[in-house]
C-alpha cells in the first residue's frame, strides 16, 4: 500500500523525497529516513510515464486474476459431492467442492489456491477412491521410492567417501 502510494504520487508529478517518505504506512513509517534516501535520485516524466505504463499492467492482470477467482469461486460452488459421499455425519447432505476446498485449505501446507486445485482435478465426489492413500497416490502427493533413492543420491554426491 505504501509503495503503491508512492509511485502514484511519482506519477502525479511529486518529486520531493519527504512529501513522497510521508506516504507510508505501517511499520515503513519508522523507516522514513532510509525511505528519504532511497526516493532522492532522478525520477524524470519519462520515468513517469513509463511506470504509468507499466502500473496499468498491473493493475490490468490484477483485474483479471481477480475476475479468474470470481470464476473459480462460482464453479467450485456448482460442483457437489454426491448425498452419503462425505463423512459430515449427515449422510444425506451434499457439500459443495467450495466448502471442501475451505477446509482444506485450513490443513498447513495447503494454500488457497491449491485448496482450489485439488478439488478442481479430483472432484468432490471422493467415493470412486477405495482409500485416503489411492487419493493421495492418484494427486501425486506422496513420494514414490525411486524419488527416496533420487534424494540421497543427491545428497551423497557433494560427501567425500
Amino acid at each position: 500500500m505504501s509503495g503503491r502510494a508512492m509511485l502514484d504520487a511519482m506519477v502525479a508529478g511529486e518529486r520531493t523525497p519527504r512529501t513522497l517518505a510521508d506516504l507510508a504506512k505501517g511499520k515503513l513509517v519508522k523507516k522514513k529516513p532510509a525511505l528519504i534516501e532511497a526516493l532522492t535520485g532522478q525520477f524524470e516524466d519519462h520515468h513517469a510515464r513509463l511506470l504509468r505504463v507499466l502500473q496499468s499492467t498491473v493493475d490490468h492482470l490484477t483485474a483479471q486474476i481477480d475476475e479468474l477467482d470470481r470464476l473459480i469461486a462460482r464453479m467450485l460452488e456448482e460442483i457437489t459431492t454426491p448425498p452419503g459421499s462425505t463423512s459430515t455425519g449427515d449422510e444425506a447432505a451434499a457439500v459443495s467442492a467450495r466448502t471442501l476446498a475451505e477446509k482444506l485449505d485450513a490443513v498447513p501446507g495447503i494454500g488457497l489456491a491449491t485448496a482450489w486445485i485439488i478439488p478442481a482435478e479430483i472432484g468432490a465426489d471422493m467415493s470412486r477412491f477405495p482409500t485416503l492413500e489411492r487419493v493421495m497416490s492418484w494427486a501425486k502427493l506422496c513420494p514414490r521410492t525411486i524419488q527416496s533413492v533420487r534424494s540421497e543420491e543427491h545428497l551423497g554426491a557433494g560427501r567425500a567417501g
